[in-house]
């Protein structure tokens, strides 16, 4: 019965959720082998009524992966974030738990991600150390600026985050493929000025940053350098 009641998530949302709900209540002498993976698979294809439907049915389900799934949405066909399904995995999601640290972290490597999901993840990001960093290498500009303005600057590590912005990204390499790099760049080039703005040149090791930009071929971001900074503050040679 699952492959059966997999292979409706294809079609049209709301046609496969009419569908599961006939097989279910048709058939209510037998029970779902495995729900955990139908609702994970609803997820990725973000189909909000088919999920909803489900969750009601079950008495346990693991809502984390849930909400997993729904990150690692199906790239291929195009599927944007559905916002109304986020809100609900999120509503029965503990914000704060360590559990979401993973979930969180898969989000910052994409790309293009909706300003809403980093609003409702915040306050993991506020708990873990390394999230800020992170934030930087990705180029996540906007949730690079909640974090800072939502924590007290001396309980960051700021230094790591700036060289994070300017340090080549793994992910940076998969969205090079889709033409996507000069992008990027441009939101790690965001990040370095706010953080600059916010905490001052006296506070931060520049000869490092500049051979960290220099490795990664940052040069939007060595090229601000330059124009904001006196040289000999810079290893002009790196």
């Amino acid at each position: 019965m699952i492959l059966l009641l997999s292979g409706f998530y294809l079609g049209n949302q709301s046609s496969s959720t009419n569908a599961l709900e006939w097989m279910i209540e048709t058939f209510q002498d037998q029970e779902l082998d495995d729900p955990n993976f139908i609702l994970r698979t609803a997820c990725k294809y973000q189909m909000f009524d088919t999920v909803e439907y489900l969750a009601s049915r079950c008495k346990t389900f693991d809502e984390v992966s849930c909400l997993q799934a729904f990150v690692d949405k199906a790239e291929v066909m195009k599927i944007p974030f559905y916002q109304e399904l986020f809100t609900y995995l999120i509503k029965i999601n503990d914000t704060t738990s360590k559990e979401l640290i993973l979930v969180v972290k898969s989000v910052i490597r994409k790309r293009n991600v909706p300003d809403y999901m980093f609003d409702a993840f915040l306050p993991v990001c506020l708990n873990i150390a390394n999230i800020l960093t992170l934030a930087c290498e990705n180029g996540q500009f906007y949730l690079v600026k909640l974090i800072i303005e939502s924590s007290h600057v001396v309980h960051l590590d700021i230094q790591s985050a700036i060289m994070a912005a300017c340090r080549e990204s793994e992910s940076k390499l998969h969205h090079s493929f889709y033409n996507d790099e000069g992008n990027i760049e441009i939101e790690n080039l965001n990040i370095v000025q706010y953080i600059v703005e916010q905490i001052g040149f006296e506070q931060l090791d520049l000869k490092d940053v500049c051979r960290t930009a220099c490795s990664s071929k940052y040069f939007k971001i060595i090229e601000w350098f330059l124009q904001k900074i006196d040289t000999h503050k810079l290893d002009v040679y790196a």
